[in-house]
C-alpha cells in the first residue's frame, strides 16, 4: 500500500516533517510516497494526506488577505490548485489535517475565518 503526501516549502527546505513519515510506515503500514509539484500522477495511491502548514492564500476563497496573515506554501498551494483535484477526480480518498482539512473546505466551495480571537 503507498500512501501520498504533500511536501513543503520552508524557507530553502523542502519535504515532510518525519512525524508524518512516521505514522504512515508504522501506523497506516504503507510506503509513503512525497508529492511535488513535479510528480507524476499516481494510480495506486490508497490514500492522500495533505498535512498541515502555513495560512491557505485568503484570495483563493474570495478575501483580502488580513493583518497577520502568513505567506502561503507555494508548493501546498500549488497541489491544492492543481493536483488535489485531479486525484479527486480518480475518487482517490484524501486525509486532510489542520490546513490540509482547510484546504479541503475550500476546494468544495468553502471559506475560513483568517484570524480567531480567543
Amino acid at each position: 500500500m503507498k500512501v501520498g503526501i504533500v511536501g513543503s516549502l520552508s524557507g530553502v527546505n523542502v519535504g515532510i516533517n518525519y512525524s508524518y513519515l512516521n505514522f504512515i510506515r508504522n501506523f497506516i503500514g504503507a510506503d509513503p510516497v512525497l508529492l511535488f509539484p513535479d510528480s507524476p500522477i499516481y494510480d495506486d495511491l490508497s490514500l492522500i494526506i495533505l498535512p498541515g502548514g502555513a495560512d491557505i492564500n485568503p484570495l483563493r476563497y474570495g478575501e483580502i488577505p488580513e493583518y497577520g496573515y502568513n505567506d502561503p506554501d507555494l508548493i501546498k498551494e500549488f497541489f491544492d490548485t492543481v493536483v488535489l483535484p485531479i486525484y479527486i477526480r480518480k475518487q482517490t480518498p484524501v486525509l486532510g489535517i489542520c490546513r490540509g482539512l482547510q484546504a479541503l473546505n475550500v476546494h468544495f466551495g468553502g471559506t475560513l475565518h483568517q484570524e480567531i480571537d480567543f
